[in-house]
């Protein structure tokens, strides 16, 4: 099995990279619209020290953090964003079905977007720049911790709108809920003290995308009343993409046919 995932994803390369104009003139566009964000820290920073009590070095750990998982999650899961109107709707489910791996594997697999991997890149520097400046001292735990949380981070976005899109399977819909679910990742980046209580709450409990940014960026901050939360993040993110995984196949079995 292993085998053919590694040759799969080598056919997927060669596919992306056969138009290295496109790929490049994308993966540059994608890290330009995540400069913007960055933009807008450096814009607020300029006029204030601090934000109910975070600086801007803390703020850049905690963005970096968010962008390197988002970047993560999109280069792996792009493929789900398909799966209700091309694959469900669109009936190319029966394709998957005849082959020996898992079918929702296939789908990753066949919509890898490594145009993202700047977006990784870029996440990472801007998080070693805010670490620099919040004076982060790297040592071991640290060192072996950055790709842990920044892996974990993307399988908690990626299980969380993994689940949303196993529900198409029961209502048919052509993939607007995954969108919608989406959009609060945006919350997830920030500290926790900047939102209001119930959306705090949301983002943290029933759709916690905290976990792919904020919380597991306090692990290199001296933020000790955010530690324990920060060091149960790789189990959040594989327990939910193991159950959204299960919840998935599961609901498949609701798949009808096409036809065609």
């Amino acid at each position: 099995m292993t085998r053919v995932i590694t040759a799969w994803v080598a056919q997927r390369v060669k596919v992306r990279l056969a138009y290295r104009g496109d790929f490049v003139f994308q993966a540059l566009g994608d890290a330009v619209i995540t400069l913007v964000g960055l933009f807008l820290i450096a814009t607020i920073f300029t006029h204030v020290p601090d934000v109910r009590g975070w600086d801007v070095h803390e703020l850049l750990v905690c963005w970096g953090m968010a962008e390197a998982c988002l970047g993560t999650f999109w280069v792996v899961f792009q493929g789900i964003y398909a799966i209700n109107r091309t694959y469900i709707l669109g009936g190319e489910l029966d394709r998957l079905l005849l082959r020996p791996v898992d079918p929702f594997v296939q789908i990753l697999l066949d919509n890898l977007h490594l145009e993202d991997v700047p977006v990784i890149g870029l996440g990472l520097v801007v998080l070693m720049i805010g670490a620099h400046g919040a004076g982060v001292v790297w040592g071991p735990a640290e060192i072996v911790m950055l790709p842990v949380m920044v892996v974990s981070g993307a399988l908690v976005i990626g299980g969380l709108l993994t689940a949303v899109t196993a529900l198409g399977f029961w209502v048919h819909h052509q993939g607007s809920a995954i969108g919608l679910a989406y959009q609060l990742t945006v919350y997830g980046r920030y500290p926790l003290d900047f939102l209001p209580r119930p959306l705090a709450i949301l983002v943290s409990t029933a759709m916690p995308f905290t976990f792919a940014g904020f919380l597991p960026a306090t692990w290199f901050l001296d933020r000790p009343e955010w530690h324990p939360y920060a060091a149960i993040q790789p189990l959040v993110g594989v327990t939910l993409m193991f159950a959204a995984h299960r919840f998935w196949t599961w609901s498949s079995h609701r798949y009808a046919s096409t036809g065609t």
